[in-house]
């Protein structure tokens, strides 16, 4: 008796199941194995991390730490100019959309 997925491969078109095929038969990892995947990915990503400088503590300060430590002063900045904009907003609103664009375009490109 077939399986419910099997049925709906069988309900497929041509296409879809050529594309799909090599998943067919194909025994499912176990957690286990996945997790031992994610870890040693997780190790890799770490180790290809750019270091910007070790301090005396002998700490690695990582490249990534320091733009969003950057990110996270540049949010706080737009919040703290989004409320002081509210007490005099016609005369310094173009000027602090202008600077608030920069601010969200530099922010932006640290964070990717």
């Amino acid at each position: 008796m077939p399986s419910l997925w099997e049925e709906a491969f069988d309900g497929l078109s041509d296409g879809d199941k050529a594309e799909l095929e090599f998943v067919r038969g194909t025994p499912c990892p176990s957690p286990s194995s996945v997790l031992t995947t994610i870890t040693d990915k997780m190790d890799e990503c770490v180790k290809k991390q750019w270091v910007l400088y070790t301090n005396k503590n002998g700490e690695k300060i990582m490249v990534r730490e320091v733009f969003n430590r950057m990110s996270g002063w540049i949010n706080k900045f737009k919040e703290v100019g989004d409320v002081a904009i509210q007490y005099d907003p016609g005369h310094a609103a173009l000027p602090w959309a202008a600077v608030r664009f920069f601010l969200q375009v530099g922010a932006e490109s640290t964070s990717s």
